[in-house]
């Protein structure tokens, strides 16, 4: 990523190295549903090619992390629409293991690996760019020595993760109640922004 991937948007600094990009005239809240678009998974140079199995069974856990989280906060749905935010996760630099370099064995480094993982969130059918969500993450627990990826780890690193960029959705993206009837017209009812502000009103009450 560059230094300003989402030029023109403002960004919010997170904890542990996560930034959110926004722009203020975007009304988010005002949509109801999510449109999970397909992940795609950029290896690091030093990245041993995974089997053809290994990267659909790697997708297949970003897409199950993705509507385990996304759920909560609106419907997922099969098709865009004029109420629906598309959901776009970009995994890049993913790094399970270094290729070898003359040894027996190939070490698992950072616990287990790393990856940057970008979220762009999008209007479904304009393609307009909404809000983006950029975190540096380290994979797994532990160190292991392999020459296959833990695929089972990673699948429960991946829900941790998109578990932090959810919680980051509810804590630090400002919403307005005042837009939620922007897309009215559309005969949206905000019920992504509605969910938000019931969950953060609940977690401002279990906080109290």
């Amino acid at each position: 990523m560059g230094d300003d991937p989402f030029p023109g948007y403002k960004r919010l600094y997170i904890r542990g190295g996560c930034v959110l990009y926004i722009r203020d005239d975007a009304a988010f809240e005002s949509y109801d549903s999510w449109y999970l678009d397909e992940a795609d998974v950029e290896f690091n140079k030093e990245q041993i090619p995974l089997t053809a199995r290994e990267q659909a069974r790697l997708r297949l856990m970003m897409f199950r992390a993705r509507v385990q989280q996304t759920k909560y906060y609106g419907n997922v749905v099969k098709q865009p629409s004029a109420c629906t935010l598309t959901q776009q996760l970009h995994m890049k630099k993913l790094l399970l293991y270094k290729s070898p370099t003359g040894e027996a064995v190939v070490n698992f480094i950072s616990s287990f690996g790393e990856a940057v993982i970008v979220a762009e969130i999008k209007d479904s059918l304009t393609g307009e760019l909404i809000f983006a969500y950029i975190e540096p993450v380290k994979l797994g627990r532990g160190v292991t020595k392999s020459a296959s990826p833990d695929m089972d780890r990673l699948g429960a690193a991946l829900n941790e993760a998109m578990e932090r960029a959810h919680r980051a959705l509810v804590e630090q993206l400002p919403v307005d109640a005042d837009k939620l009837d922007d897309r009215a017209t559309f005969g949206c009812k905000g019920q992504i922004g509605r969910n938000v502000l019931e969950i953060r009103k609940v977690l401002h009450s279990s906080a109290n």
